[in-house]
């Protein structure tokens, strides 16, 4: 039984491979067979009564139940503990089962984890959403690279640390040595996975660990055949450990060691030895919730380990062969390998891991999700699957697949970003047997060094003719639009705007009209609500065949703004280094938004448009762009925005951001790798910001000061109106991410047409660009008086100051259609007239 501690075993001083091969099997005792038999039985005789008192009682080892214990089980067992260095193992049925019974075996109801952010998806979906309703809480630590988040994480109730050796897929190289001394000095165990890298690669337990799990379905079976998960006991955590109470009294830690078990014969746990760890998984939660693993499946992985040295070795060697390709592709904006040099991870992966670093490589392509989707589904080698460690080359996008369930700041602070490519290099196969389309590899050079010769073709920002026009009407598309200078003197580099499109652009190219949408707003601008927008068209019925702005003769263009979080370039994107903007995004302009907007609109090769397009912070926008480039707009419609921001605006919105900055999820900005968002605070911006949205007439009239249905408000009840703001931060909590709010809330208070230009009016007095000025008559957030000074002082604003009649305030713009649409086809028109 691989749970017995029987002192020194000859088979420690093995080498790797002659462990995988001969630890924990001799040749069988019954036939003498020497390959290890399946014992496909359910159960076993026992000798005489006594034996199996002994069996039960845990005085002897021996099998009971294949439930709990399999011959051809208890070798892959003590096999994989001989190669991890441990005292035990339990070889359970899903990497997902030996992961969490890691945890309950030693974390109770009431109890709580500390654990590294970038973890596999269902990992993160384990610690986020199951463990809590079992009562077990776990904080993500902000930084996992830094030892004093993990220690500033620990509670009084925290009872294990948790972390990824070589973290998947985006390859972080956890420092386990300095973690570990963490969790020691606060008296719990460390916890780690080490599936990526294998016992190969690294050995955690000598490096500090306690215990390792392992999805043994990836590398140690290898050839995607058998599930299974293991859990090994290094045997040197004391379970006996205590801590002072608040009364000076010791308490012990772990009590399901130190007090009898009254379901397994009152037996202490602590007193079983080294492997009391395994021990109490292997009778407490194997057997209670059975999460056994078939003969079958144990002896294909037995078949795995045989091979893993070789099959491992062979996978880094082609993976850094690949990664250093990707890292100098044009299309490639990052690779996430520890192996490479400009790896953040690299020296440590030289130390723990010197024989290689995984072989999984984690990559972003040029133009957003869709570029990674295409680049998956152009490949005909590879198999897109949900597994690594094959011998097969296999792919897989996860922000899609392993990572979809998670919101978009969770893929984050686990290290996914929408647009990566996650990719379990091949162990067999050359690298020169990789293709990307049909375009085949060249033969080895005259070296005898395999030639990577690979084309991501996919037709993105390196095209002449982007295929962005062939896509179905309303399909978000990302594209690289390379580094944006801005206006405060920094630079952000690698800057990708997301966009769609309606309409077909004429052969002219000049048929474009750019909508731009405002402050909480996205590219979706009309057709209904879809797997990508939770909403219908802001303009939806004013955009389309037929319609005021007909795409059957207009080719209609909107984007998600820099800064915000639809698939653009914003605070939660990922810098350079690999991780989120967060505090560090810099300050940006209205100006350097249009700036990007041409910026995009140059990669899609258009150089004039006929009209944009915006209200709010896309009118503000709109304004921008006839006053800076009039050589490249015919005509502009600017509603319910000013020249500046003005004071009241600042004062409103400055609060709006202080509600946000004091939410203690905020983290300074930096939330994003925590598992925390501040949506308490972003949910109080919304509520402020909508009271100036709408009128007071309008409030009343629908409110009034009544009760929120049968609510008393005298009581602790609600007002209606109450929860109708409520319900309206509740909307925006679930679809924007609060750095973005706080990051344009800062872009409408920079709002300034006269800086650098010699003030406001001669800004708009010099515009040429014809402009329609549309305001709302009860908008207090931009009064009338703000669009009266644009239609007076701009040089060629068109048929004077439109108002149109509201009482829902600033947002009319979204709300009145018919008005709207009467600008906007007066807004074509000009368009039309001036081509």
């Amino acid at each position: 039984m691989s749970d017995a501690n029987e002192g020194t075993n000859p088979a420690d001083s093995w080498s790797f491979e002659t462990k995988q091969i001969h630890a924990g099997q001799a040749a069988d005792a019954a036939t003498n067979a020497r390959a290890l038999p399946i014992y496909q039985t359910t159960s076993y005789v026992f000798n005489d009564t006594q034996h199996a008192a002994n069996l039960f009682g845990l005085a002897e080892p021996g099998n009971i139940y294949t439930r709990i214990m399999n011959p051809t089980q208890d070798a892959v067992e003590q096999r994989i503990a001989a190669l991890e260095g441990g005292v035990a193992a339990l070889l359970v049925s899903s990497g997902q089962a030996a992961e969490t019974y890691s945890i309950l075996n030693i974390v109770e109801t009431g109890g709580h984890v500390v654990s590294s952010p970038r973890l596999y998806g269902g990992t993160y979906n384990l610690f986020h959403y199951t463990l809590p309703k079992l009562g077990i809480e776990v904080s993500f630590v902000e930084d996992p690279e830094d030892p004093a988040s993990w220690q500033a994480a620990v509670r009084d109730n925290t009872r294990a640390f948790f972390g990824e050796s070589i973290s998947n897929p985006n390859n972080e190289i956890l420092d386990i040595k300095g973690i570990s001394e963490v969790a020691h000095r606060n008296g719990v165990p460390l916890i780690i996975d080490n599936t990526v890298a294998t016992p190969y690669l690294i050995n955690p337990l000598a490096h500090g660990a306690d215990i390792v799990v392992h999805s043994a379905t990836k590398y140690i079976g290898g050839h995607g055949t058998a599930v299974g998960g293991v859990i090994v006991d290094g045997g040197t955590f004391d379970w006996r450990v205590q801590r002072d109470g608040p009364d000076g009294t010791k308490t012990d830690l772990f009590p399901g060691f130190t007090t009898p078990d009254p379901s397994y014969h009152g037996a202490v746990f602590a007193d079983l030895g080294a492997p009391a760890y395994a021990l109490k998984a292997r009778v407490q939660w194997l057997r209670d919730t059975g999460a056994a693993i078939a003969p079958f499946n144990a002896f294909l992985l037995a078949q795995g380990l045989e091979t893993l040295s070789l099959r491992v070795e062979r996978h880094v060697a082609n993976a850094q062969k690949v990664a250093k390709f990707l890292e100098g592709h044009a299309q490639v904006e990052s690779v996430a390998y520890a192996g490479l040099e400009s790896s953040p991870w690299y020296q440590r992966g030289q130390e723990l891991a010197p024989k290689g670093q995984g072989a999984i490589i984690a990559f972003e392509i040029n133009g957003g999700v869709d570029a990674g989707k295409k680049f998956v589904d152009a490949l005909s080698l590879h198999s897109h699957v949900a597994n690594i460690g094959d011998v097969r080359s296999l792919v897989i996008h996860p922000a899609s697949t392993t990572h979809s369930q998670l919101t978009p700041e969770e893929q984050l602070a686990a290290g996914v970003t929408r647009a990566w490519c996650a990719w379990p290099w091949v162990s067999r196969e050359s690298t020169t047997s990789w293709r990307t389309s049909n375009r085949a590899s060249q033969p080895p050079s005259e070296t005898g060094e395999a030639v990577l010769s690979v084309s991501i073709d996919l037709n993105a920002q390196a095209s002449d003719q982007p295929d962005w026009e062939s896509v179905p009407d309303g399909k978000l598309v990302g594209m690289g639009i390379g580094s944006l200078p801005l206006d405060s003197g920094e630079r952000i580099d690698n800057v990708t705007l997301a966009f769609q499109r309606w309409g077909t652009l004429s052969p002219s190219r000049d048929n474009v009209i750019l909508t731009l949408h405002a402050l909480t707003g996205d590219s979706h601008v009309t057709g209904p609500a879809d797997d990508e927008h939770e909403a219908p068209g802001w303009w939806d019925g004013l955009i389309g065949p037929g319609m005021a702005i007909d795409t059957d003769e207009w080719c209609v263009i909107s984007a998600n703004v820099l800064g915000g979080c639809k698939g653009s370039t914003g605070p939660g994107s990922l810098a350079s280094d690999g991780r989120p903007w967060g505090s560090r995004f810099p300050q940006i302009t209205v100006l350097d938004q249009v700036r990007a907007e041409v910026a995009l609109l140059d990669r899609l090769g258009i150089r004039s448009v006929g009209a944009v397009l915006g209200g709010s912070m896309g009118g503000a926008r709109a304004l921008e762009w006839a006053i800076e480039y009039p050589e490249r707009v015919r005509s502009a419609l600017v509603l319910a925005v000013g020249a500046r921001a003005t004071a009241d605006q600042i004062g409103i919105q400055n609060t709006q951001i202080a509600a946000i900055k004091a939410d203690p999820a905020w983290h300074d900005g930096d939330y994003h790798a925590t598992g925390q968002i501040p949506l308490a605070g972003m949910g109080i911006a919304r509520q402020i910001a909508h009271l100036t949205y709408r009128t007071e007439h309008e409030l009343d009239e629908r409110f009034e000061n009544k009760p929120q249905g049968d609510e008393q408000p005298l009581l602790g009840g609600r007002y209606a109106v109450q929860s109708y703001l409520e319900h309206q931060a509740s909307k925006l909590m679930q679809r924007f991410d609060p750095s973005s709010y706080v990051v344009l809330t800062e872009v409408l208070n920079h709002h300034d047409v006269g800086r650098n230009r010699g003030g406001v009016k001669k800004a708009l007095n010099e515009c040429r660009v014809p402009v329609i000025v549309g305001g709302i008559d009860s908008d207090r957030l931009y009064p009338l008086r703000l669009q009266a000074e644009l239609a007076e002082e701009l040089g060629n604003c068109v048929g004077g100051l439109q108002v149109v009649r509201s009482d829902t305030g600033h947002d009319g713009f979204l709300t009145e259609f018919d008005a709207i649409s009467d600008l906007l086809k007066r807004t074509v028109e000009l368009a039309r007239r001036d081509a």
